[in-house]
């Protein structure tokens, strides 16, 4: 599949958790929304735990606050849970 070039803001957006170990061995994750044209951070979720649900929350916060875009590109790991998001998106078209 080819990769979609963005050519202006909210065309495509970024969907993705990440993990990380803070020093005392706690486990801290992040779910971050990203502009792919001028990597502006949209959203950043921070927690010791997040599931697919509180992403959706994310992206419905987005979603009244500015024009959504025309595509998503998203983690496929495990976590992500890339049914829930792909149940949200759809009605987008994204």
């Amino acid at each position: 599949m080819p990769v979609c070039v963005p050519e202006g803001p909210s065309e495509v957006w970024s969907a993705e958790f990440m993990s990380d170990a803070l020093d005392h061995g706690a486990r801290v994750r992040t779910f971050n929304i990203i502009d792919a044209l001028n990597r502006e951070a949209l959203a950043m979720e921070s927690d010791t735990s997040l599931r697919a649900e509180r992403g959706i929350r994310v992206l419905d916060r987005l979603k009244a606050e500015r024009e959504l875009p025309h595509m998503m590109r998203v983690d496929h790991g495990p976590d992500f849970v890339a049914q829930r998001l792909q149940e949200w998106a759809k009605p987008i078209g994204c």
